[in-house]
């Protein structure tokens, strides 16, 4: 063993990083030299978190749609806007005297 350590031929694949040594992280190795991951992975996150973004958009805005209909169409909503037009209404509606009271008072100013 000793004669095959003196004669052995250093390995010519040896990672050129000195930080490579595996004693210097817990004799714990992993290829420093392995390609990086597929851009495609990454394309398809940056997809994905657009696609739910955009449905996440989508979603509040037929939220709020159906809110502000079904508050537009509210019964409370519908009481008032009638009892404002009633009152409308009921202001056009003067009797007579009322009405030549008015005429009165118009006229009678400069």
């Amino acid at each position: 063993l000793q004669r095959y350590r003196g004669s052995m031929v250093p390995a010519i694949n040896k990672p050129s990083d000195p930080l490579a040594d595996p004693a210097l992280w817990n004799n714990t190795w992993m290829s420093w030299q392995d390609p990086l991951k597929p851009a495609l992975d990454e394309v398809w996150v940056r997809r994905l978190v657009r696609e739910a973004l955009i449905a996440a958009v989508i979603l509040v805005a037929v939220v709020m749609l159906v809110a502000v209909l079904l508050r537009v169409s509210s019964p409370s909503t519908l009481m008032f806007r009638s009892s404002s037009t009633n009152k409308d209404r009921k202001r056009q509606q003067d009797t007579p005297a009322e009405q030549a009271e008015r005429a009165n008072l118009t006229f009678s100013q400069p």
